[in-house]
């Protein structure tokens, strides 16, 4: 992308800017131009690797893959923030025996997202989902994972449940025959007081956080900053330091450290960029530039959400009837 001096539409010269995107897709190159740019990008493009052996083994992944992959599978989940705690949750309900290893003290309720936090906690509580805590992985080979825990002077062994399944597996964590924390697999030292385990598993997910790639970002000029490399903004309008570039969603954060900007809570970011714009464009309608109901819903005749769609009573604008009938006959939604 880059800024570009570009004539208006109707081909007179025009004072204004201009930005000009170069696409390239399955070998085609095209170009268009704009005078508005919003960049949601995210900020989860790559994975924050653990830098253990055997981290690049085909039973191991940073990714959430489609759920049946996980039916009936042996499954060892490595974090204990939202993306770790969801796929737990989600794989257990598949029908997978699950077991989450954090090197956190416990689950820290004000990190992980509301809706997930007490379910994962019931899980934990009941035996359904196994979780090792204080707990540092140091190598996958095969299908071992091979970890410290602090403290830890014994082996443990217990049972846990998969999801519709009524029978109980067992489980153990044990340390290697022979091994010490001398000749421990992995490369990280272990502390003294830390004793080798093992975990047996079919399949690894090491889900440990993920890192923005702000190459793009910096190649424009947008102005970031901090560690995180957080995108500078006004957080009335959305827009960067770059005229008429406006950036929305969790791209807004960096690569967040402790997360604080999901999906969930960047829908205003819409508005505020859509009224912004609104103000700078010219409107040819005769609607005010400070009309905000441009970007409100506009519902389709017989789409069931306009009252004389629904007969019977308390059907008049604004009573919520109307829309609570809809969601009664369709719950699904």
């Amino acid at each position: 992308i880059e800024e570009s001096g570009l004539v208006d539409m109707t081909g007179s010269e025009s004072g204004e800017k201009y930005w000009r995107l170069n696409l390239e897709r399955g070998g085609e190159e095209r170009s268009i131009r704009c005078r508005f740019l919003v960049l949601a990008i995210g900020d989860m493009h790559r994975p924050r690797k653990l830098g253990i052996p055997g981290e690049e083994q085909s039973n191991v992944s940073h990714y959430l893959r489609e759920l049946r992959n996980y039916f009936r599978q042996e499954v060892v989940i490595v974090g204990g923030r939202n993306s770790a705690v969801e796929a737990a949750i989600r794989i257990f309900r598949m029908g997978g025996k699950v077991t989450l290893l954090y090197r956190g003290k416990g689950l820290d309720g004000k990190t992980i997202k509301y809706w997930l936090y007490p379910e994962i906690e019931s899980m934990i509580k009941n035996g359904l989902i196994r979780f090792i805590p204080e707990a540092t992985a140091h190598q996958i080979r095969g299908n071992r994972l091979y970890y410290s825990s602090p403290g830890s002077s014994r082996d443990v062994e217990g049972t846990y449940q998969a999801a519709g399944d009524g029978n109980q597996g067992s489980f153990s964590h044990k340390s290697p025959p022979g091994k010490s924390d001398s000749d421990s697999p992995g490369d990280e030292p272990v502390r003294p007081d830390a004793k080798m385990q093992e975990l047996e598993a079919d399949q690894f997910l090491l889900l440990t956080g993920y890192e923005q790639d702000y190459s793009f970002l910096e190649s424009l000029g947008l102005q970031l900053e901090g560690a995180e490399k957080r995108p500078f903004f006004d957080n009335n309008t959305m827009e960067t330091n770059l005229s008429n570039v406006f950036i929305a969603g969790t791209a807004t954060a960096g690569s967040q450290q402790r997360h604080t900007v999901f999906i969930e809570n960047s829908h205003e970011h819409v508005s505020r960029i859509g009224h912004t714009i609104l103000g700078r464009k010219p409107q040819g309608d005769g609607r005010s530039r400070s009309d905000s109901s441009a970007f409100a819903i506009q519902p389709s005749p017989g789409s069931g959400l306009f009252p004389n769609d629904i007969p019977g009573e308390g059907n008049e604008p604004g009573s919520g009837d109307a829309l609570k009938r809809i969601y009664e006959e369709h719950p699904e939604s």
